[in-house]
């Protein structure tokens, strides 16, 4: 469950402000 957190965290911090509705959906 962490690692989701951290890999939205670190897509957010790349610049993505907007991710896949696919990646929220998760």
């Amino acid at each position: 469950m962490f690692e989701v957190l951290v890999f939205v965290y670190e897509n957010y911090w790349r610049g993505d402000a907007c991710p896949e509705p696919q990646l929220l959906g998760r």
